[in-house]
């Protein structure tokens, strides 16, 4: 290189090193989420300054070129590498930050017209977006620093022969260790996009976490096929799999495009989960489609059926169609978890968009056993369950199949014919299983009589399969029986199993009876234990049910002197098992569980049917000297209150020193958190109850750093307990002022829980009527949004103040029309009540009512006059609220009365593009067929086009193509419908645009093609989606 021509070089390297700089000023400005971005930005600021240190070092500098400039870049070799490096530099970082200067208008300023919900949108972005291309450019960039180090390193550092730089430029991998991909022209981006591929593998993981936690809520996966599954033994359940009915149940031929339903039903015992477990893996060997199981295994689940839905929903993730629906419905979402309406219409979205999806749930009755044990439960949880299912699945091609006993409530809410599906049911007899309980019953004999010869192991199992009568749980609960005489003779054996009872009643009846017999010490902890498994709000582990066979009924301390030396299993078999005979199970929640985490369980769902329901009154009575109305649920669960309060007031638990001794913990956080519930479900007549917390809860100082401090009176009343509110107002002389949780009252609480009665009484021992909690939140609020009209109008009569509202203006009128309790909102208004009142948001009872789809409500003020076109602070009418929520009813009434439903809030958004921008097919689809205006665009140019096309919503795609709406309307940067589904990764969207005509190389205004919009948001699928539609991948933005 000539010497004028190398000091133009170098002059133009200084200018060249700058502009990196300034980038990398830009470049460090992104927004922090969390810890993992702001070690991103530690990491890039380290390396920014080593950039800074290295150009000061050699002579590069913002002030110019240094007289001293190191004279290796005199070099034309050295220098035209080190400005490949440079402009590598440039290329990745600007990459970011021209995609941010061209999406900040479209996407950031757009963001302000789609309401609070866009943080939980831009905290997506990062995570599936923004990350990757974060730790990408972070890797690259510091990676052409370190190479520049070895380049031109600042003095006293190894210097690297420019040859071998070269060598590697020119694909020579084995003249050094530095990365050729960062020296070859382009190579920074191919490199980045390669990494950045290999990074969206663990994003997506990441969000599968996030969605199954929205979807689930502290439900635990349920496990119970594994469990089963492990149990089963190869070749039985075969039967079924070339029976006619089962075989056009599972064929992938449906009558008219409607679902098809079997229904297997049996007795108690007759192994219908292990065959669901057989179903299962047939279905899915023979079906690239999804199959989603759900096994009801604890009263948590059972007293919400609703549970399967969920878990069949989060099961389908892993499909990508799925996946899609789940992630964009989460990110739509303000609630931390799921509702019934998101996961009910999560699956009828599913069922429609991914073809012969089958649906599997075993158990369904035992949630009506349940339910007919429980107080305050909906009279038709599982009718209305099956009604949800029902529409769900309706016009689809799945395949629904329920596995239980035979019970009239699942029968009548089998689908009627309206619903079109094909009905497919079966009665597992004794002539089904027969085969298989043989099969089962050798291998138990087998196992346990190891010994003996295979002539009496034959024999034995023959005997065994035919005493059982089908039943493989009655073979399951002589096992243990087995193991413990299998030391006797072959005719010794068979007169044992000869001498069991043939009916799983006449086990437990004979198992009860040798509880009766224990002497007293052992036969108290035997119906401890049996309390505590039965009764427990869910299954107890080893140490949490070893520490409450501590609490004694007749005495307040707990009695650590019995806790054992060491929790393992021979304290399990001996301290746990031995006493209950098969009654109990013991279970490992997975591999190598520690022993004291192992869970303990009825041996089978029915033992509890018979606990409760089949002791005689002589039994009851023999069983510690309780009363006859002993071992029911109320009474259980008013003992199992007393016990964990009295956990909790015992001086040994939890430490007392802070260097001291642990103290007894395992029980403890089952007790601090169930005891409220297990008094709520107990008997109110009950003497027990009325010195509950006024017993227990005063002296409980030392847990209440851990512990709810709420005084005695608050949980009185919340709970309802009327003679214990007197007892403590009376003769514990405790004051209505006294508060609880959030600063509530024993009044406020008892308004909050319904109990009318509990508030006439603390009304009438002077409480404050109007006392508010540290929200603001008044009596009269707090009632009426729980709906308790009872309450309210104890309230109204007694001069309540019903408009004061609270820290976020909510009064009474807005909170019972935003959670649609009707009535309130009837007598609020006849008492004069202002239902004009605005929240903090400028909200209306109006507004928050259309937005929650309280059809009733919103109906209801309209006839009386109610203001529907006032805006809210966002500018947010009745008719955007409904429309952005989907409420199509409530739109419906809207328009018939004359509600303008072009109204555009503070960005220029109609209701027509909120529910666009929702995916409200049946919204935008009634307003289009009412002559809403689809082509007018907002004060971003943004369309409802653009809205459906950004979140991928298809089928408002298609009507919108189908009547002719223009698909090519460009936002005020530029941007088509088309660009912004490629910018989001829509695959389906952008192919249905293509089809339909739209120009897959059109450059906007800024030159940008759907391949810049792809490669922005760092989506390597869809950019090899769309060169295989032939796009032109060598277009370049400004």
């Amino acid at each position: 290189m000539e010497p004028a021509g190398l000091a133009v070089g170098i002059l133009g390297l200084v200018g060249l090193f700058n502009t990196c700089l300034d980038i990398l000023d830009k470049f460090d400005s992104w927004r922090d989420y969390g810890s993992e971005s702001r070690s991103l930005t530690a990491q890039f600021k380290a390396h920014k300054i080593q950039l800074e240190r290295w150009g000061l070092a050699v002579g590069l500098g913002k002030d110019g070129l240094s007289d001293q400039h190191d004279k290796l870049l005199d070099d034309p070799h050295t220098l035209l590498t080190v400005e490949e490096l440079l402009s590598a530099i440039r290329d990745v970082c600007r990459y970011d930050d021209d995609a941010d200067s061209k999406s900040k208008p479209t996407f950031e300023k757009h963001a302000h017209s789609r309401g609070p919900m866009e943080s939980k949108r831009q905290k997506l972005s990062w995570a599936l977006r923004d990350k990757p291309k974060r730790i990408a450019q972070v890797a690259h960039f510091s990676s052409i620093v370190q190479t520049l180090h070895a380049l031109v390193p600042p003095k006293g550092v190894e210097r690297v022969d420019v040859s071998k730089l070269e060598r590697l430029a020119n694909g020579d991998k084995s003249s050094g260790h530095l990365n050729s991909a960062l020296l070859v022209p382009g190579g920074c981006i191919a490199e980045f996009e390669r990494v950045l591929h290999q990074i969206e593998c663990e994003i997506q993981a990441e969000t599968k976490r996030d969605l199954q936690k929205w979807l689930l809520g502290d439900h635990l996966p349920n496990d119970r096929y594994e469990q089963y599954a492990e149990g089963r033994i190869e070749s039985t359940c075969d039967w079924i799999l070339n029976r006619p009915w089962f075989q056009d149940w599972c064929s992938p031929s449906f009558s008219g495009g409607h679902p098809k339903v079997l229904w297997i039903n049996g007795p108690a015992g007759f192994g219908k989960s292990v065959l669901c477990t057989k179903i299962i893996d047939h279905v899915s060997s023979i079906s690239d489609a999804p199959v989603a199981h759900f096994f009801f295994s604890s009263d948590i689940e059972r007293e919400d059926p609703y549970v399967a839905i969920r878990s069949w929903v989060s099961q389908f993730i892993s499909h990508p169609t799925a996946f899609s629906l789940i992630r964009e419905k989460w990110a739509d979402q303000e609630r931390q978890k799921a509702t019934r309406g998101d996961v009910s219409s999560l699956l009828r979205d599913i069922l429609t968009s991914v073809s012969g999806c089958t649906l599997i749930i075993d158990g369904l009755d035992e949630c009506i056993w349940h339910k007919g044990n429980q107080t305050a439960c909906d009279d038709n949880l599982v009718p209305n369950f099956m009604e949800a299912l029902m529409r769900a699945t309706s016009s689809t091609d799945a395949q629904l199949m329920i596995t239980s006993r035979d019970e009239p409530e699942i029968r009548t809410s089998l689908p009627a014919q309206g619903y079109g599906a094909s009905i497919f049911e079966h009665k597992i007899t004794l002539d089904d299983v027969r085969p298989d309980v043989l099969s089962y019953s050798k291998k138990l004999v087998y196992d346990e009589l190891r010994k003996s010869t295979d002539t009496a192991k034959q024999s034995l199992s023959e005997k065994l399969a035919d005493r059982c009568n089908g039943q493989f749980l009655w073979v399951k609960l002589q096992q243990k029986s087995l193991r413990r005489n299998s030391w006797k003779s072959h005719k010794e054996l068979e007169r044992v199993i000869n001498s069991t009872p043939t009916g799983l009643q006449d086990i437990y009846e004979r198992n009860w009876m040798k509880i009766l017999k224990l002497p007293e010490e052992d036969r108290v902890r035997a119906l401890s234990l049996l309390r505590w498994t039965a009764f427990s709000l869910r299954p107890l582990t080893v140490a949490e049910t070893t520490e409450a066979l501590l609490i004694s009924e007749d005495c307040n301390e707990v009695q650590t002197d019995q806790l054992p030396e060491n929790v393992d299993m021979n304290y399990i078999e001996n301290g746990i098992l031995l006493f209950c005979g098969s009654l109990l199970d013991i279970r490992s929640p997975h591999i190598d569980c520690d022993d004291g985490l192992k869970t303990i369980h009825l041996a089978h769902f029915s033992v509890k049917q018979y606990l409760l329901y089949n002791f005689s009154t002589e039994l009851r009575l023999l069983q510690l000297h309780m009363s006859p109305g002993s071992f029911t649920e109320p009474f259980e669960n008013t003992l199992l209150s007393k016990m964990c309060l009295r956990y909790l007031n015992s001086s040994e638990v939890l430490p007392k020193h802070p260097e001291g001794d642990q103290g007894l913990v395992a029980f403890f956080n089952y007790a601090a958190a169930s005891w409220q519930q297990h008094a709520s479900a107990a008997d109110p007549r009950d003497a027990g109850v009325v010195e509950l917390p006024g017993d227990h809860v005063d002296d409980m100082e030392h847990t209440n750093s851990v512990y709810s401090p709420a005084s005695p009176l608050y949980y009185a009343a919340r709970l309802g307990l009327i003679d214990t509110v007197k007892f403590l107002i009376n003769d514990r002389k405790h004051g209505t002022e006294e508060k609880g949780l959030s600063g509530m009252t024993a009044f406020g609480a008892a308004c909050q829980e319904g109990k009318v009665e509990t508030a006439q009484i603390l009304l009438e021992s002077g409480a404050n009527i109007n006392a508010s909690d540290n929200d603001g939140s008044t009596p009269a609020l707090v009632a009426s949004a729980r709906g308790h009209l009872a309450v309210v109008k104890f309230l109204l009569d007694n001069g309540a103040d019903m408009q004061v509202a609270n820290k976020l203006g909510w009064t009474a009128a807005n909170m019972a029309s935003r959670n649609g309790h009707l009535t309130i909102v009837k007598i609020l208004l006849e008492s004069g009540i202002d239902m004009e009142a605005t929240d903090i948001h400028g909200s209306t009872p109006a507004l928050v009512a259309s937005a929650r789809g309280h059809l009733a409500v919103v109906k209801f003020l309209l006839d009386n006059g109610a203001d529907m076109q006032v805006a809210n602070k966002l500018g947010w009418t009745a008719a955007n609220m409904a429309s952005r929520n989907g409420h199509l009813t409530i739109v419906k009434i809207l328009l018939e009365s004359g509600i303008d439903m072009e109204a555009t809030d503070i960005h220029g958004s109609t209701p027509a593009m909120m529910a666009s921008s929702r995916g409200h097919l049946a919204v935008v689809k009634f307003l289009l067929d009412n002559g809403a205006d689809m082509q007018v665009a907002n004060k971003f140019g943004w369309t409802v086009a653009h809205e459906a096309s950004m979140s991928g919503h298809i089928g408002i795609v298609k009507i919108l193509l189908e009547s002719g709406i223009d698909m090519e309307p460009t936002t005020n940067e530029g941007s088509t419908p088309a660009i912004v589904a490629s910018m989001n990764g829509r695959h389906a969207v952008v192919a249905l645009l293509l089809e339909n005509g739209v120009d897959i190389n059109f450059t906007n205004s800024e030159t940008w093609t759907l391949v810049n919009a792809a490669s922005v948001s760092g989506s390597v699928e869809m950019v090899e989606f769309l060169v295989k539609y032939k796009a032109n991948i060598n277009v370049a933005d400004l």
